[in-house]
């Protein structure tokens, strides 16, 4: 009777040991938002081959997101890109049906530059905003670094006749340490 009821014990303590683990991950996952903007040149020529646009290097000030978060990027151990989202901001007058395909990728210094999302395929129906397909890429070792730069390729199918303004709006899902846990 007596190592029933302390297999019973264990039993319960197991499950809630399980449970209080899952509950402890609630408050160590959270998303954390970035965006930046990418100027895309007047193009006078149809390009079949990508056009390369380099983007400066992105400062990530995402401190005060970890912070309010209870913890800092030293303490990630994992980041996923969720959502990419590009946004066209200028001109008034313009629609994404000039791209065919754009990839966007992630570099740091000492490591090698990995896709973050790519999109093909847009539709010509006057878009202001595309929802690009993410990669399943483990993104600790980018994201824990001060800055990052995120770069591209671009195919277009039309001329476009001005400059134009580009969001990139990113969420990423943190699975991080809590302070002294």
């Amino acid at each position: 009777m007596k190592k029933i009821s302390q297999l019973s014990f264990l039993m319960f303590l197991l499950i809630a040991v399980s449970s209080c683990e899952d509950e402890l991950d609630k408050f160590t996952q959270f998303t954390v938002k970035d965006s930046s903007e990418v100027v895309v040149p007047a193009t006078t020529l149809i390009l079949d081959a990508p056009l390369t646009l380099p983007t400066p290097n992105i400062e990530v000030n995402l401190n005060e997101q970890f912070e309010n978060n209870n913890s800092r990027k030293d303490l990630i151990e994992s980041a996923k890109l969720t959502k990419m989202t590009l946004i066209l901001n200028s001109p008034d007058n313009g629609s994404f049906d000039f791209l065919n395909k754009v990839e966007l990728f992630i570099d740091v210094e000492g490591k090698d530059r990995i896709l973050l999302a790519s999109v093909s395929d847009i539709p010509e129906n006057g878009l202001k905003s595309v929802s690009m397909v993410v990669s399943e890429a483990e993104l600790r070792e980018y994201i824990n670094k001060d800055s990052y730069t995120v770069n591209g390729t671009v195919s277009v199918d039309k001329t476009i006749e001005s400059e134009y303004t580009i969001e990139i709006a990113s969420e990423f899902f943190i699975d991080a340490k809590i302070f002294g846990i």
